[in-house]
């Protein structure tokens, strides 16, 4: 299964459904399920703008799943970056308990027994 590694609180705020966009640099032809790692970093700019939205920011944890649904350029979400790639995120699930992860850059494939332990 792909997973992708996020900073919080883009990570949480996604998987609560909040943040349907994630924005890239680069384009992925991927579609379907993606699961949402934490990262170890944090937004600190994010963190003060939208830290009071949830409660705790876990990290180093893949948090649930996503659809990544498409990936195109200047999308109306008021999420979607000029300049960017928008990747369209739909119905996140989140996993009753993050599983612990270290994260990757770009897309990963997540280890068959990792991927298991998320019973997605």
């Amino acid at each position: 299964m792909k997973a992708i590694t996020i900073r919080q609180p883009w990570a949480s705020l996604i998987m609560a459904g909040i943040k349907t966009v994630e924005n890239r640099t680069w384009r992925t032809s991927y579609r379907g399920p993606l699961l949402i790692h934490a990262g170890a970093g944090t937004d600190r700019e994010a963190m003060a703008r939208y830290g009071h939205l949830l409660p705790g920011w876990p990290a180093g944890v893949i948090l649930g799943t996503v659809d990544l649904a498409g990936c195109v350029r200047d999308h109306p979400s008021p999420w979607a970056e000029p300049d960017c790639w928008n990747w369209l995120l739909a119905r996140p699930r989140p996993l009753a308990v993050p599983v612990p992860a270290r994260g990757r850059l770009g897309l990963w494939d997540v280890p068959d027994a990792l991927a298991e332990g998320t019973g997605q």
